[in-house]
């Protein structure tokens, strides 16, 4: 198979999954070395404190959520629910990017090739 039949061929997966509601889960991410991680950068008045966290049953929650092909991408999803965003202006630019890859399916399906060639190198 070649590199142009694989790619179109994921292509085509990416598609019948986000058609069909469902991502393709390629990992359970093990969150202790994440929160050691972490715990390294300096807390703000707003970031979800370890006690909230757990009771909010927020391993949950990443777990669900996360759909990452990459290290950087498990980071960045967790640092996104331990460090919530309060600014209107932040909160719609964020709305703005998400709403574009959702509605973008050509820019949506690259990105995702791109990242699962990378891949998960934790």
């Amino acid at each position: 198979m070649t590199a142009r039949m694989r790619k179109a061929y994921k292509l085509d997966q990416y598609r019948q999954q986000w058609s069909e509601g469902r991502i393709a889960k390629n990992k359970e991410t093990d969150l202790s070395g994440m929160k050691k991680i972490y715990s390294g950068h300096q807390p703000s008045d707003t970031d979800i404190d370890d006690i909230t966290w757990k009771d909010l049953a927020m391993d949950s929650v990443y777990s669900e959520m996360n759909n990452c092909v990459t290290a950087v991408g498990d980071y960045s999803l967790y640092e996104l629910l331990r460090k919530p965003l309060t600014d209107e202006a932040e909160l719609k630019k964020r709305d703005s990017i998400i709403s574009f890859i959702h509605d973008n399916e050509t820019v949506r399906n690259e990105k995702k090739y791109a990242l699962d060639r990378i891949g998960n190198n934790s």
